[in-house]
C-alpha cells in the first residue's frame, strides 16, 4: 500500500501494488521537489494482504492500481485521518488502527498450510523444491500452486526463487562476493552461471554490479555524514 502526498496540489494518492515478477527502479527524489512531499508505504508480509481484503492475490501480480478499486472498506475514514497527520509516527499509528480490525475470517487449515509452507521456504532459503514442499505439507503440488496463487500471487517456485535471491543479495551486502562459485554453492545453485541468470531475473544486473552499487551507496552515506558533521562543527 502506497500513500503519496503532493504538497503543491495538496493531494494524497493511494495505490496498491501486487507482487512484481520483474525488476524495476523507483526514481530518485528530485532536488527541486518540495520538502513537504512524501511517500508512505505499508509492506505486508507474504499472505498478509489476503487476510485483510480476502481477494485472490494473483489478480494483482505486476500491477499498481488505485487503492479504492480493491480496498474500499472504510477508505474515506483512512483518507481523512492520514490528511491530519504530520509525522511518520502518526501515519504508522493511523495505519495500525485502520488495518487491525479489517482481518477477514480464513479457515484454520488454509492458515496453517500457508504458514507452514512459508516457514519452510524461509528456513531453507528458497532451495526446497515444490515437490518436496508439497510432500512435507501432505498436499498435492496442484493444490499448493493454487493456494499460493490465491494467498501470495505467484507460484511457490517463483516465491522460492525470490527468497533465494534475497538471501544472495544479503550475502552480497555483507561483502561475500570474492568467490562467485562459493556464493552459488552456498545458496543451492548449480554453478556461478546459474546464479547470475537467476540474479538478473530479479535485479536486472549481475551480482558484481549489485556489489558495486551497494559500495557506492555506503560511500555516499559516509560522505554525506561527514559533510553533516562538518556543518555541525562550523
Amino acid at each position: 500500500m502506497l500513500i503519496t502526498y503532493d504538497s503543491v496540489r495538496s493531494v494524497h494518492s493511494y495505490a496498491y501494488c501486487g507482487n512484481y515478477s520483474h525488476p524495476f527502479a523507483l526514481p530518485e527524489p528530485s532536488d527541486v521537489s518540495p520538502s513537504a512531499d512524501y511517500t508512505f508505504g505499508v509492506r505486508l508480509f507474504p499472505g498478509g494482504a489476503y487476510v485483510f481484503h480476502g481477494l485472490p492475490l494473483e489478480g494483482f501480480t505486476d500491477m499498481r492500481i488505485p487503492l479504492e478499486e480493491c480496498w474500499p472498506l472504510r477508505l474515506n475514514e483512512l483518507q481523512e485521518r492520514i490528511a491530519g497527520t504530520k509525522t511518520f509516527e502518526e501515519r504508522v499509528q493511523v495505519m495500525n488502527a485502520y488495518l487491525i480490525p479489517l482481518s477477514v475470517q480464513t479457515s484454520t487449515y488454509e492458515n496453517n498450510l500457508m504458514k507452514n509452507a512459508l516457514h519452510r521456504i524461509f528456513i531453507d532459503g528458497g532451495r526446497m523444491s515444490v515437490s518436496e514442499l508439497a510432500m512435507r505439507e501432505v498436499v498435492s503440488e496442484r493444490q499448493l500452486n493454487r493456494k499460493f496463487a490465491e494467498w501470495i500471487g505467484i507460484s511457490p517456485k517463483r516465491f522460492s526463487e525470490v527468497v533465494r535471491f534475497h538471501r544472495v543479495l544479503g550475502s552480497i551486502h555483507q561483502g561475500h562476493t570474492a568467490d562467485g562459485a562459493a556464493l552459488a554453492l552456498n545458496h543451492g545453485f548449480f554453478d556461478q552461471a546459474h546464479l547470475i541468470r537467476q540474479f538478473r531475473k530479479f535485479y536486472g544486473e549481475t551480482p558484481l554490479t549489485a556489489a558495486k552499487e551497494h559500495q557506492q551507496r555506503l560511500s555516499d552515506l559516509y560522505n554525506n555524514s561527514v559533510v553533516s558533521s562538518d556543518i555541525l562543527r562550523s
